[in-house]
């Protein structure tokens, strides 16, 4: 059984816009943990290097060995 042309045409469009709904999905998916990553990390250096200008300043000496 053939579906009129209509229909057809209907699915097609629907499947392709199935298709490029995923793959932009999984791009800003891959894109956005990529850049949540960078923001940790850099995050994680400022956090490390504040700490560390602290204890600089207060811990004592004999600590700095």
């Amino acid at each position: 059984m053939k579906l009129p042309l209509r229909a057809r045409i209907t699915a097609w469009y629907f499947a392709g816009f199935g298709c490029r709904f995923c793959i932009i999905c999984l791009d800003q998916r891959c894109g956005l943990s990529a850049q949540h990553r960078n923001d940790r990390e850099y995050a994680s250096r400022a956090n490390l290097k504040s700490v560390q200008r602290i204890l600089v300043r207060v811990a004592p000496k004999e600590w700095r060995k």
